[in-house]
């Protein structure tokens, strides 16, 4: 079984629960190894988020291992099969959508549209070069 060391990381937020879910049921009914490159992809863009920022750092933190755990989550609560450890959020998320793929798609977009929103609005903070600042003596 994966190890996801994830002891002491931080519970889902609803968005990272809506993200996880637009891929499980993206995948009806086929279960993805961690190197499949959509977990992998769902990791790397958790791991973006401006959640847990700190928590981020840590290898463990939403791992490939720990997406693949959530997807068998959230296939338990759909189906019964796969992991039991499942949270409230989990059985929230899939009583509000889980009936509603295309709702949930356009959450899952609307997520990933302002993630990359503030990702530009950062790097246009951080693109302006400090040394043609001129500053008055005094």
């Amino acid at each position: 079984m994966a190890v996801t060391q994830g002891h002491g990381n931080p519970v889902w937020t609803r968005e990272e629960t809506l993200l996880a879910l637009d891929l499980y049921l993206q995948l009806d009914g086929r279960f993805p190894s961690k190197s499949d490159p959509r977990v992998i992809e769902l990791s790397d863009l958790l791991r973006q988020m401006p959640y847990h920022r700190d928590q981020a750092k840590k290898p463990s933190f939403r791992n490939p291992d720990g997406v693949a755990f959530k997807l068998l989550n959230l296939r338990n609560v759909a189906t019964g099969k796969g992991l039991s450890n499942v949270s409230a959020m989990d059985r929230r998320i899939w009583s509000e959508y889980g009936a509603r793929a295309d709702r949930v798609k356009e959450l899952a977009r609307q997520i990933r549209l302002g993630l990359d929103r503030n990702a530009a609005s950062a790097e246009d903070n951080n693109s302006g070069d400090d040394d043609d600042i001129e500053f008055e003596e005094g």
